[in-house]
């Protein structure tokens, strides 16, 4: 899988993202599950459109123009225009320069240049993303007995783990892990404090694994951070590399 840049992602604000190729993943995402993007344009004007093609190499995107002669001259009359849309539960937003005018597939489209930079802010009441790979869990019983688990999904609010060996007994529904630490080698790691909140135990040929249900407790805002970072790492290296459109076809 491709390597996420997470050197480039801003240290003061870790929902910016400005690496070029993320940048250009994330809009063809939007693109290709068709989801609407709001364009809040100068004097309060706002407008709903539709992207249509990413060029990356070229530096620019193709977007839908206004429904009406009005909208689309709203929209050419902006010096600058915020983008925002939802994918996957994250709110995604970035701005762009005066658009021009131009056709797609024999329609009226405009364009716009591809921005150095967006905002990719997961919320903690949104989805988990899946966690493939190696990756583990370790913390410290109270009574300091180290363990460690699997780590299956991850989201700002917590996280599912599984072990073949560490029972209920050890772990029960309202025990608190005080700064368990999240590993995912080389996309990095984070301590926190975690609450058990449920378990489930799934039998299969005879072998016995058991899933803990985890909240992240009292996050504080630079461990958010963190967390934040590997989750939006997590989500880049899940999507499959295998979609795109072709404007031509």
């Amino acid at each position: 899988m491709e390597p996420v840049s997470l050197s480039k992602q801003s240290v003061d604000d870790p929902y910016r993202i400005t690496t070029p190729v993320d940048i250009h993943r994330i809009m063809q995402d939007i693109l290709n599950e068709r989801r609407f993007v709001t364009l809040a344009l100068s004097r309060g004007h706002k407008v709903l459109t539709m992207l249509l093609h990413i060029d990356g190499d070229a530096g620019y995107f193709l977007y839908d123009a206004g429904r009406t002669l009005e909208e689309t001259r709203a929209m050419l009359a902006s010096n600058r225009i915020l983008f925002s849309a939802t994918l996957n539960g994250v709110s995604v937003r970035f701005t762009a320069s005066t658009a021009v005018e131009t056709e797609f597939d024999g329609a009226a489209a405009l364009r716009s240049p591809l921005p150095s930079d967006m905002q990719f802010i997961q919320r903690r009441e949104h989805y988990r993303t899946k966690v493939i790979g190696p990756s583990a869990c370790s913390a410290k019983l109270p009574d300091g007995t180290p363990i460690n688990l699997k780590m299956t999904n991850l989201s700002l609010g917590g996280v599912k783990l599984e072990s073949t060996t560490v029972l209920p007994e050890s772990l029960p529904v309202g025990l608190v892990l005080r700064d368990a630490l999240l590993d995912l080698f080389e996309l990095g790691n984070v301590s926190v404090d975690l609450l058990v909140s449920s378990h489930q135990k799934i039998e299969h040929e005879g072998l016995v694994t058991h899933l803990y249900g985890c909240k992240i407790q009292h996050l504080p805002r630079s461990k958010e951070a963190a967390v934040q970072r590997l989750v939006f790492s997590l989500e880049l290296l899940n999507r499959p590399n295998t979609r795109s459109r072709n404007p031509t076809e």
